[in-house]
């Protein structure tokens, strides 16, 4: 079996001898140290799956653990494209749906027929064919691939020709292009986002991506190194022959950092998502602010007054004095008399139905609405 070490900060996939483990299936390599990315590779024919371990600090000798692969089951079908013609070395990706991450698979293009038989473990996963370079074809993604522990064949495939989406991304002020930004695209019908190739700007800030004929909503999200706020344009139509161009002028932003934890024991919260707003409440579209592993989060919001919105806490609702309540079966018209209040000690209280004669101070009292109190 062959083993690869990428540097995960670099990408680098590391030179090395005696990555091909043994009869024993044990495997002694020399690395300089670093965080690495391990590749475990079977050999054509055997009834594995591949593996990768995502992260591998070395920072002295150090003894793995056993590494147990899990048997891998074939996925095969035909690739071809708009015309009916097989695509040759198109590339496949699976993306395990129970995970929402791409796993790592080996052997994974197509041959000169366009066929294809990759080997990967029982799941279900999303398939995403991505042609060639240079290939008029856009990528596809055949969704819920059932792999029920049993050979699976997905039949052909057909790719649909693709109409280039082109454009540059540049700062609204300065005009300076933005490198390294990172396009999206948006089917408006199905709600689901297009598997794309090449999809980030040049140091020109200029980009060209293959989607098919439809109605998309695309996005530009600034690299994190550079502050701004994204771009985004609805109801954008790409229909051939094409090309369909869209340029962005993204505001300039600034970095708002901060960590989120625990009220009780301090602990980092993930996940929590955040939500910015100007004081005209307009909501704003921001870079990624769904908190980390360290609960570190930052945004790219225009340099607009933003404030903290806490919402106010729910309170039942005071009846008005001689309301109905809810509930009350005499409807929202009825009233209520409050109980009368006891009188002091000595008195009575009494309301006459007619008025005493004029000068009265009883008859004024009532004539006022004030309540009329007498000795015993």
């Amino acid at each position: 079996m062959d083993l690869d070490f990428i540097d995960k900060g670099t990408g680098t996939n590391l030179p090395l001898t005696g990555d091909v483990t043994d009869a024993l299936g044990q495997y002694s390599v020399d690395v300089p140290v670093g965080v690495y990315i391990v590749r475990y590779d079977p050999p054509a024919g055997q009834p594995w799956a591949a593996r990768e371990e995502k992260t591998i600090r070395v920072d002295a000798d150090l003894a793995r653990p056993d590494v147990q692969l899990v048997d891998g089951w074939e996925v095969s079908g035909i690739l071809l494209d708009h015309a009916g013609a097989p695509v040759a070395d198109a590339d496949l990706d699976f993306v395990d749906l129970a995970t929402g991450g791409k796993i790592y698979v080996v052997r994974d293009n197509t041959d000169a027929a366009g066929a294809f038989a990759v080997l990967v473990p029982c799941g279900t996963y999303d398939i995403v064919f991505e042609a060639p370079a240079g290939h008029p074809d856009a990528s596809k993604r055949l969704e819920g691939v059932d792999v029920p522990c049993v050979p699976t064949s997905v039949g052909t495939v057909q790719l649909d020709l693709g109409i280039a989406l082109q454009g540059s991304v540049r700062e609204r002020v300065s005009g300076a292009p933005v490198a390294d930004a990172d396009i999206d695209v948006v089917d408006e019908g199905t709600g689901l986002s297009l598997p794309l190739a090449d999809d980030s700007t040049s140091a020109a800030g200029s980009y060209l991506v293959l989607v098919p004929a439809g109605t998309y909503t695309v996005t530009v999200e600034p690299p994190r190194t550079q502050p701004g706020s994204p771009g985004r344009a609805e109801g954008f139509v790409a229909a051939p022959p094409g090309p369909a161009v869209a340029d962005f002028d993204l505001e300039v932003g600034v970095i708002l950092s901060g960590r989120v934890t625990d009220a009780l024991d301090g602990s980092p919260i993930e996940g929590v998502d955040l939500d910015l707003s100007t004081r005209r409440r307009e909501r704003r579209r921001t870079s990624p602010t769904t908190t980390r592993t360290t609960s570190a989060t930052t945004a790219s919001p225009s340099p607009r007054d933003l404030r903290r919105r806490v919402p106010p806490p729910a309170v039942e609702p005071v009846p008005r004095p001689g309301a109905a309540r809810p509930g009350d079966p005499r409807g929202p018209r009825a009233r209520r008399r409050a109980p009368a209040r006891p009188p002091p000690d000595g008195t009575r209280a009494c309301t006459a139905r007619t008025g005493p004669p004029s000068g009265d101070r009883h008859g004024r009292d009532r004539r006022l609405g004030r309540r009329a109190v007498h000795p015993v």
